[in-house]
């Protein structure tokens, strides 16, 4: 395809597209490459969880094309989301208020879908009254993705700056690597305030005038937890890590949110 070219990313890598209306930068950190004895048990060989990006120039205009499995840890909450992909909207950055619609296509590999989903797993550790709370939500048939927009302070915990959040579960149903559309409605999501990484909740009219820099995507749990989350004591030294793992797919325009 004429114009096109790819970039192998890695923790610092980032691919910048533009139009005359919009610029957008693709960013991504993969923590598996530098730790891979914390990462063992993972299916694949480390470089296969790198973001790999494409510029696509069609006659209908630009596309930017992501290719990853995306993972998340299901026991330890540290680097649970073990790689994600972060989109910064690198020009004029939109309001709450201004952004409508995020539009993308997405293709699932089911093939190397792994969804960690065996109550097994669990079975050595004192959950009590939260074990069943804890198997419904980390062990499951269905994937997850988190889309999380993020404000002008997102790397600065000394100053408060706006998140919002939206899971969504991906069909299962489809064929092998069929493309599906995602229409994710802004005013949808859930969003709060972040400082000191302390989070309190807040309502979409109150932040409308509020920027928004970018979107981060990850590999998501239902309620976003680990299952030390669930444990009254920390984790055993010898505890065995299980994953999420979700080959994936995602395409959109560079009018990301137009």
């Amino acid at each position: 395809m004429g114009g096109t070219r790819t970039l192998v990313g890695d923790n610092t890598s980032s691919l910048s597209i533009s139009s005359s209306q919009k610029r957008i930068e693709v960013e991504s950190w993969n923590h598996i490459s530098a730790a891979e004895q914390e990462f063992a048990n993972l299916t694949q060989t480390s470089d296969a969880y790198d973001i790999s990006y494409q510029h696509v120039l069609t006659k209908s205009g630009e596309s930017l094309e992501i290719n990853t499995i995306l993972v998340k840890k299901i026991i330890d909450w540290t680097r649970q989301h073990s790689n994600g992909i972060k989109l910064i909207f690198s020009e004029t950055s939109p309001t709450v208020g201004q952004l409508d619609k995020l539009t993308f296509k997405l293709s699932i590999d089911l093939n190397q879908l792994t969804l960690p989903n065996n109550v097994e797993i669990f079975s050595s550790y004192q959950l009590g009254d939260k074990r069943a709370e804890a198997e419904k939500a980390l062990l499951s048939d269905i994937a997850y993705l988190n889309f999380t927009l993020f404000g002008r302070f997102h790397d600065d915990q000394q100053r408060a700056s706006i998140l919002a959040t939206k899971i969504v579960a991906l069909p299962m149903s489809a064929d092998n690597q069929d493309w599906f559309s995602l229409e994710l409605n802004v005013a949808d999501f859930d969003y709060y305030w972040q400082q000191d990484w302390q989070e309190r909740s807040a309502k979409h009219k109150e932040v409308i005038q509020e920027k928004i820099l970018g979107l981060i995507i990850t590999a998501e749990s239902k309620n976003t937890k680990t299952l030390r989350n669930y444990l009254a004591s920390d984790l055993p030294a010898d505890f065995e890590e299980h994953f999420i793992e979700i080959p994936i797919k995602l395409s959109t325009s560079s009018q990301l949110f137009f």
